[in-house]
């Protein structure tokens, strides 16, 4: 009678704890979770592009093709920041590294544009230690691209500088950057949409981690929908009146169809959702071939996790920066160093 009780209890719990943890069918709890995403004010980022497997089948491969490909192993690309719908900014920090053989390198490069402002900031970054005199080692470079700020003014007085602040005044606004948000949330959706319930499925007792796997045709749609949002925006607008519309998000999706079609592609997609209902991980896998898998197979993966929604923190100094940094000066101190460095270059072949 014990053991009856206890298997009952026990199995009571069970279903209990289930019942509460449960979210519905996984592909609604995911686009659920994606939902409350993209409807935030803000967000923080962290994520990394690496090569997992790289297998280059080749019957005459030299010893310096194995070695490169054995470096390129050791090579990933990070991009961490933030993003502030309501104040119109974004962050983005690009952090090339290699990590290999007790070797482990990292050069970040933090570029914050603020598009109410019309400004990008460039934080401490190599630029700094190569190019700008010491008294701007410490300073964040700033560039005002506003049309009555110095800079502006200076790019206008001849036709390839009135060119390029034609291109930064119909991207660095804040109409733009609404523009731009709004299509991403369109193409995430768009993305999600036709891919069937099945590839959906809960990889944990608690409803919490979902796995998508998607085919080749599922994958070619996905990335080509995501892509083409990305610079739909940027390629239906040419820069002047005498330039012809380049090719428009649309087509470049399609072309992008194509191509993923030539190869064999396989996607593995683990999202984990938080307690708060929020995607606070993504960690995915492209598995990558040649459709007879007899020329290359490799695995790229990517990992992006999410904090402090609706409460973005942003990393580059935007009070310690250059005033008025003048372009000109920049570019000569750049061309008198590079110089200098082929004269001493010329002198140690001698």
């Amino acid at each position: 009678m014990k053991k009856l009780a206890l298997f009952l209890s026990t199995f009571l719990i069970i279903v209990i704890m289930t019942g509460c943890a449960s979210n519905g069918a996984p592909d609604v709890a995911l686009k659920k979770a994606f939902a409350k995403n993209l409807s935030t004010n803000g967000y923080n980022y962290q994520s990394e592009i690496k090569i997992n497997k790289l297998d280059i089948k080749k019957e005459n491969a030299t010893e310096k093709v194995e070695q490169g490909l054995a470096i390129i192993q050791g090579l990933s690309m990070a991009f961490n920041g933030a993003v502030d719908s309501t104040n119109a900014k974004e962050e983005i920090i690009f952090d090339f590294r290699y990590n290999q053989n007790n070797v482990d390198a990292s050069i970040k490069f933090p570029v914050l544009v603020d598009y109410k402002k019309q400004r990008i900031y460039i934080g401490k970054s190599i630029i700094n230690t190569l190019f700008l005199p010491p008294k701007m080692f410490e300073k964040t470079i700033m560039l005002d691209f506003s049309k009555n700020s110095q800079l502006s003014k200076k790019l206008n007085r001849d036709k390839s500088g009135k060119v390029f602040m034609s291109y930064m005044q119909n991207y660095l606004n804040e109409e733009y950057f609404r523009k731009q948000q709004e299509s991403y949330k369109k193409a995430y959706v768009d993305a999600f949409s036709d891919i069937n319930n099945s590839n959906f499925k809960y990889t944990d007792l608690n409803k919490k981690q979902i796995r998508t796997t998607l085919d080749n045709k599922d994958s070619a749609n996905l990335i080509s929908t995501l892509v083409g949002a990305i610079v739909a925006n940027k390629l239906n607008v040419p820069e002047d009146k005498d330039t012809p519309a380049p090719l428009s998000g649309s087509q470049l999706k399609n072309l992008i169809m194509i191509f993923l079609y030539t190869i064999n592609l396989q996607t593995t997609i683990d999202s984990k959702i938080d307690n708060n209902g929020y995607v606070d991980n993504n960690n995915l896998n492209f598995n990558i071939s040649d459709i007879s898998k007899k020329k290359f197979d490799i695995d790229l993966g990517m990992n992006i996790s999410y904090s402090n929604f609706n409460n973005p923190h942003f990393s580059v100094d935007t009070k310690n920066i250059t005033q008025d940094i003048d372009i000109d000066e920049i570019i000569k101190m750049i061309k008198t160093k590079s110089e200098s460095k082929k004269q001493d270059s010329k002198k140690k072949k001698k």
